[in-house]
């Protein structure tokens, strides 16, 4: 069962003030068609809270609190009619509503992984590795964990572009995500960071653990035999890697994620092209004695 949320606490509050509020009415003045059919408005709560639980538990309580002016009621005082038909309007509504809100949230759900996932690769996009970065930076400050990122591109992917068509280049890409997930920790979030760029993003992971999956990911892409139509074609990666404490300057004040993140990033981008330097096919750290990024070391 999810956490139950603030909206669901903070609508859940007012449901319960404006239940017995209701039922002291119904009860006390026991005038069924204007106290018992109030019930229904309660329902109200459950959409505004977006949940369908809360929907649900509403509407039985409403159900219940009906039933019951059925039976403690003075029956003189009762229109049983009446309260049969609002027990059939509380249950249609709620079921009602929890089938809209089900496709609601289905539908939610379709549009984010179309905004966060790339159509061609089925991982995560640029927006959704940036979003993600910044989230695993306040973990790795909160906690004091290590976090470690990966960039890398494939080698002379012009080329085979131009000698094998755009559409080898399309199955290469594929290829090389499968390749790669089968490296990754459940942890791990792979994405197409752009072309043929892609990135790690490597939680609880320093520097070492992170050049080791580097040179897994390199090594298995190097033997890997990419087939397409009666082509075989042989492709290698180059990678740059980089860790976040190389980015932090103990003992001042935090900076923003967004500014942090932009740091990473440029590491790992100095880290690969300097790996396209040393001749492709190869991974490298980045140096924070030796290179620079954009912008200078983030103090925290």
């Amino acid at each position: 069962m999810s956490k139950i949320t603030d909206s669901e606490w903070i609508f859940g509050a007012i449901f319960l003030l404006a239940f017995g509020f209701f039922a002291y009415i119904d009860f006390y003045l026991a005038n069924e068609i204007t106290t018992s059919i109030s019930y229904v408005s309660l329902l109200g709560f459950g959409l505004l809270a977006h949940s369908k639980r809360l929907t649900l538990i509403i509407g039985l309580t409403g159900i219940l609190a009906t039933m019951a002016g059925m039976y403690f009621i003075p029956s003189e005082l009762v229109d049983t009619t009446n309260r049969q038909l609002v027990i059939i309007a509380i249950f249609t509504i709620t079921i009602t509503s929890h089938i809209f809100m089900e496709r609601q949230q289905a539908f939610e759900h379709s549009l984010f992984k179309i905004a966060s996932t790339d159509s061609l690769t089925g991982i995560a996009n640029r927006r959704s590795l940036i979003n993600d970065i910044e989230q695993r930076l306040s973990e790795s400050l909160r906690y004091k964990k290590d976090l470690s990122l990966l960039l890398f591109d494939l080698d002379n992917f012009k080329t085979i572009n131009d000698k094998f068509g755009h559409l080898a280049g399309d199955e290469i890409l594929k290829k090389i995500t499968e390749i790669c997930q089968k490296w990754l920790r459940t942890t791990d979030v792979i994405g197409r960071f752009g072309g043929e760029e892609f990135m790690v993003i490597c939680p609880n992971t320093p520097l070492s653990g992170a050049l080791t999956l580097a040179d897994r990911i390199r090594v298995a892409v190097q033997n890997a035999a990419f087939r397409f139509e009666n082509d075989i074609i042989k492709i290698t990666v180059s990678i740059g890697v980089t860790e976040l404490r190389t980015h932090l300057n103990k003992g001042s004040q935090s900076s923003i994620k967004m500014q942090l993140s932009h740091h990473l990033i440029d590491a790992a981008d100095t880290a690969l092209y300097n790996a396209k330097s040393a001749g492709k096919n190869c991974v490298v750290a980045f140096d924070p004695d030796h290179d620079k990024v954009t912008e200078e070391t983030v103090t925290v």
